[in-house]
């Protein structure tokens, strides 16, 4: 697969006391050129997102974060799985996404004598 790989920062959440950032709310968008979404004849696009809490040494003030710190920081969060980080199982989701869209478990279908009206 070659998934490119994009980060969206919707909203961080302060503390007002200090000024810091305490929890960081995420979205990652994998895109793969190579699988077209047959709705939309565009490549298909999965999406993971979450929320982080900040490291507790880390005390950024807001005003001067960077988008790199971030992103950094996110990148370096460990994950649920014990030995993985946060950007490791990301991409294992959006590689299984990938993975069901062209492999599905099920296919929807129609038949026109099961989707014709009838009284119930």
């Amino acid at each position: 697969m070659a998934i490119s790989y994009k980060i969206q920062i919707p909203r961080v959440d302060v503390r007002p006391s200090d000024d810091t950032i305490r929890t960081v709310h995420w979205s990652v968008t994998g895109t793969d050129p190579n699988i077209i979404d047959p709705e939309t004849g565009q490549p298909y696009k999965a999406r993971v997102y979450g929320a982080a809490s900040v490291p507790e040494d880390t005390n950024v003030a807001y005003g001067s974060v960077t988008k790199a710190q971030v992103v950094n920081w996110l990148k370096n969060q460990p994950g649920e799985t014990e030995g993985q980080t946060l950007a490791q199982e990301v991409v294992a989701k959006i590689e299984a996404q990938m993975d069901r869209f062209q492999n599905p478990a099920v296919v929807p279908q129609t038949k026109a004598e099961l989707s014709d009206e009838s009284d119930f």
